[in-house]
């Protein structure tokens, strides 16, 4: 047994979409600048005798020099830091009475099936068997 059918469906559905958003308020701002400046700094430290006092020894009254300590040099670099501060500020509002939008559409579609299958003599005689027996 051959069983086929014929299916068309067809549609127009229309839509329509309305949306408002509050007034958006914004700000923004900022500020601030630094620099670094370096300049040389040298310095130079003589030679840092140590003295002991020998009791017994008459000469310049007993004092010798037992050690010494540099001569060295210091290099340090100054720094200079300068900060400057400006600002900048700016706002706003966007959409002072609400952002409004609107959206209105239409689809239009149509679809046609077509189907058929086969099925074998037995299950049709099963089918027929177990819907008489209910």
């Amino acid at each position: 047994m051959t069983l086929s059918t014929h299916l068309q469906i067809s549609g127009n559905p229309e839509f329509e979409v309305n949306a408002k958003a509050a007034p958006l308020t914004f700000q923004l701002g900022g500020e601030a600048s630094l620099g670094f400046r370096t300049e040389p700094f040298h310095g130079h430290i003589d030679q840092i005798p140590i003295h002991v006092r020998v009791p017994f020894m008459k000469h310049n009254h007993g004092y010798v020099v037992a050690a010494a300590i540099g001569p060295f040099g210091l290099h340090l670099r100054e720094i200079e830091a300068t900060a400057r501060a400006f600002g900048v500020e700016v706002g706003g509002v966007l959409g002072k009475e609400g952002i409004a939008c609107d959206l209105a559409g239409m689809v239009r579609c149509c679809m046609e099936i077509d189907a058929s299958t086969k099925l074998p003599g037995k299950v049709i005689e099963a089918a027929v068997k177990a819907a008489l027996e209910e």
